[in-house]
């Protein structure tokens, strides 16, 4: 039902933020 959908949802959300984390340490270091 939604639940999948919502757990592909958190988990894409999820690499999306550690990507930013690593551009912004890349940036700032």
């Amino acid at each position: 039902m939604a639940s999948s959908n919502e757990r592909k949802l958190f988990r894409v959300s999820v690499i999306f933020i550690l990507i930013i984390a690593v551009i912004s340490s890349m940036i700032i270091s």
